[in-house]
């Protein structure tokens, strides 16, 4: 008796798995995924423009829902990303009710949930698919604030504010702001659209989940805690749907310590796909289209050359006056930026945003109307989307991890200080806002109450200008001057690893360094001692020449940054700044033979 050979059993046995496979194959190929860096839907590489969209909140957006979704898919869109969210308090007022999910913690509001039903229908009509993001950090709606409000009170969080970024770490680690939040997600996610007999999880116009809209932390320990965050929640929406991605809805990164925390973040392995939101022009180093492709470019190269993942670029938007708008127009800017978007292979990008017309005048309104069609930032966007092309390669994925984008904010001032005869010494006395230039990656000056100061993020530097004494070197220069760390805002609730490496140097030699002590927006006085009597020989064996004091600190380790502290307004009376103690700011004494 004759046998089939082995190879003809095992294609056999490879095609009866297909056959009994084939049904949930078929059905798990309609889902977005990802593969080898890049989205991917039945088999094929999935490229894409596509917008934000204005339908869930208020009346007048719900009744436009339709209009909004013909309006972006005549403009070649493919995705559309909504906000599935609203909390509102128990005694909202009726315009609140327009757009709640949530009147307070347990009054859950099933007509939003149900238009929430109608977008997934409108949106598979118009073969468009849509993220639906889960929460808001910002208060817009409710968000991260009202469930702090409900589950801890004791957090001063005024009605209709944010969350000030110092304390954001407490809503990652209230157990009470999550159980409120999964509840909200559960409802959302486990859901059945009544209007379709679909289960959310098995419906494939849903592309993505996301966590939440804007996520960041500033702290080390608010950092860990928005890691672990992440984590956990999108464990928790994959463990009640394991068909569609998720993403973590971080905003981004301006300096290298948040760009170090966003990697850890979109790190995750249960984050599927990188996200990011850019709104290149709100920051001051982007000048020119050059440095919006470096800006682009830097983003890209750690999606796909570090992460390996597809990015999307979740909001992205220019908009503004002339000077915002650098004298360019706001097409010539999206047109730059898109061609990088299409050269690079990026996954995909959704403009911000599309919404019914209004007489109000709103920034980065592409209005979802019949003759909103000739707009030319509609024409753009069609135009770009037909020639997307899906096969493009993800580029920079052989990039490695250091940054392309190093560029920095700088302040120039004139202000050159002298020394004064101070009995057997000479003193410098200065304000610590008279530097000659200060460069960081965010940087200002501050001359307001309680107390002025000049404030710098991440890697960079102060610089002072002085005159020596037309007398011998010295024996011992010492300094002081008022410092600390610099994070956003006055540091409220850092830990005390929150500190920065600062370098200290004389026309570029290093003379000293310290520790600036964590921000708390007042600082500590910082004394340093130079007593190397050959250093000081070399450096001042000029007498009477011109010199430069310079503050280096570095992006990395700690909270980085600086900030000097100047003179304390009038009228201030925190028991925490002594005006005597603090006047001068900036001293230099000069001890000679």
């Amino acid at each position: 008796m004759s046998h089939p050979p082995i190879g003809i059993l095992r294609a056999f046995g490879f095609f009866a798995l297909l056959a009994a496979l084939g049904p949930n194959l078929a059905r798990a190929q309609r889902f977005v995924s990802v593969s080898s860096g890049r989205f991917m839907v039945e088999g094929a590489p999935l490229r894409f423009l596509g917008a934000n969209a204005s339908v869930m909140h208020g009346p007048r957006e719900r009744a436009s829902l339709e209009a909004t979704f013909d309006a972006i898919a005549a403009d070649g869109g493919k995705v559309v990303r909504v906000w599935a969210l609203g909390e509102s308090p128990a005694d909202a007022g009726s315009w609140q009710r327009d757009y709640a999910f949530r009147i307070g913690p347990d009054g859950f509001v099933e007509t939003s949930y149900e238009h929430l039903d109608a977008v997934l229908v409108a949106a598979k009509a118009r073969q468009l698919r849509v993220i639906v993001v889960l929460a808001n950090r910002w208060h817009d709606y409710g968000g991260f604030p009202q469930y702090l409000r409900w589950s801890e009170p004791d957090v001063p969080i005024e009605d209709r504010a944010n969350i000030p970024l110092a304390m954001i770490g407490r809503f990652y680690r209230s157990a009470g702001a999550r159980a409120l939040y999964r509840a909200h997600v559960e409802r959302i996610v486990a859901r059945v659209n009544p209007r379709t007999g679909i289960a959310y999880r098995d419906d494939e116009t849903i592309f993505a989940w996301e966590l939440a809209n804007e996520t960041i932390a500033q702290s080390t320990e608010d950092e860990a805690s928005l890691l672990a965050w992440t984590r956990d929640e999108a464990t928790f929406v994959k463990s009640l749907d394991a068909n569609h991605l998720v993403g973590a809805g971080h905003i981004g990164y301006d300096t290298e310590r948040e760009r170090d925390a966003w990697l850890d973040v979109e790190a995750l392995d249960v984050i599927d796909y990188a996200d990011v939101h850019l709104y290149p022009l709100g920051d001051t180093r982007v000048r020119t289209e050059r440095a919006l492709i470096t800006y682009l470019r830097d983003r890209v190269a750690l999606a796909h050359g570090v992460l390996h993942k597809p990015l999307l670029i979740g909001e992205f938007g220019f908009d503004g006056p002339a000077s915002t708008l650098r004298n360019r127009s706001r097409v010539a800017w999206t047109a730059g930026f898109l061609r990088e978007v299409e050269r690079l292979g990026v996954a995909g990008a959704l403009v911000w945003f599309y919404e019914p017309a209004t007489t109000s005048t709103r920034l980065h309104t592409i209005p979802a109307t019949p003759e909103g069609i000739t707009q030319p930032i509609r024409v753009l966007l069609r135009s770009l989307a037909a020639r997307l092309d899906p096969d493009r390669a993800p580029g920079l994925a052989d990039a490695g991890r250091e940054p392309l984008f190093r560029a920095r904010v700088v302040e120039r001032g004139h202000a050159r200080l002298r020394f004064t005869a101070a009995g057997a010494t000479f003193a410098l006395e200065g304000d610590a806002l008279d530097f000659e230039e200060a460069s960081f990656e965010r940087e200002g000056t501050y001359r307001g109450a309680p107390i002025a100061h000049l404030w710098g993020t991440g890697g960079g530097y102060v610089r002072y200008r002085f005159v020596a004494p037309s007398a011998a070197a010295p024996q011992r220069l010492r300094v002081r001057i008022f410092a600390s760390s610099e994070l956003d805002g006055r540091g409220l609730g850092a830990a005390a690893t929150e500190t920065s490496a600062i370098r200290v140097s004389i026309d570029d030699v290093e003379v000293a360094h310290f520790e600036a002590p964590v921000d708390d927006g007042l600082g500590r006085a910082i004394e340093l001692v130079i007593d190397d009597e050959a250093l000081l020989a070399r450096l001042f064996r000029v007498r009477g020449a011109s010199h430069r004091l310079r503050f280096d600190a570095s992006a990395r380790p700690g909270g980085g940054g600086l900030c000097v502290y100047g003179a304390i307004a009038e009228g201030v009376t925190d028991t925490a700044l002594d005006r005597a103690d603090r006047a001068p700011s900036l001293r230099m004494t000069w001890e000679s033979r």
